[in-house]
């Protein structure tokens, strides 16, 4: 008897498990995306600007003001850095190609 009650228990917790896993992968592939960006410096060649997720988790890039190439200088300290640069990189082409340099974007999507 005590055997079949743990076979049981055993297979709620299983099947509890495995909702919650499909629910965590719904939920994360739904999940908005944001990404700060905020101007450092700006010279006569180019402009640097600081992103990531929040103020305290920042990379940088750098933008030349004559050509839009857009170079990362620093990852940001997340697991997904390549995500963030890359939208802060389309984000500050954007701008650059409208000839604007602004002091504080974001991305969202």
């Amino acid at each position: 008897m005590y055997l079949t009650q743990l076979r049981t228990a055993v297979i709620v917790l299983i099947t509890i498990i495995s909702k919650i896993q499909r629910a965590y992968i719904l939920i994360s592939s739904i999940m908005a995306f944001y990404v700060l960006i905020i101007k450092e410096k700006e010279d006569e060649t180019g402009v640097t600007y600081r992103f990531g997720p929040h103020e305290d988790r920042l990379g940088s890039l750098w933008i030349d003001k004559f050509s839009g190439e857009v170079k990362e200088l620093q990852e940001t300290p997340e697991q997904n850095s390549q995500a963030f640069f890359q939208r802060s990189a389309v984000k500050v082409w954007q701008d650059w190609k409208k000839g604007s340099f602004p002091e504080k974007i974001s991305w969202a999507s």
